[in-house]
């Protein structure tokens, strides 16, 4: 016999899981977004054709997911970062400091 508590705790638990689920993956796919120094803040990012010039521009439009590509070049930023993306400098050190 099978014991109908057990099995009530258990669906709690995983309709609890399901609804987090949802937080984490809100942009599996998630874009890309490119900033170099030869960029315009008023391009939409998405190639490195039509990258911004800021990193803070990138950031704004970026959605949890996103991906930043961040060109070559020293950006000096002051920037709290609250979204789960990603930054990312092409064939380069990135230096985050506090």
């Amino acid at each position: 016999m099978v014991n109908m508590s057990k099995i009530s705790i258990f669906l709690v638990g995983l309709m609890v899981i399901s609804c987090f689920a949802g937080v984490y993956a809100e942009n599996p796919t998630g874009k890309d977004i490119h900033v170099s120094k030869e960029g315009v803040d008023s391009n939409n990012g998405l190639t490195p054709e039509t990258s911004k010039k800021n990193i803070e521009a990138a950031y704004k439009s970026a959605n949890p997911g996103d991906t930043i590509h961040v060109g070559p070049g020293r950006y000096f930023i002051n920037l709290k970062l609250y979204k789960n993306i990603t930054l990312r400098g092409n064939n380069q050190i990135l230096l985050l400091t506090d």
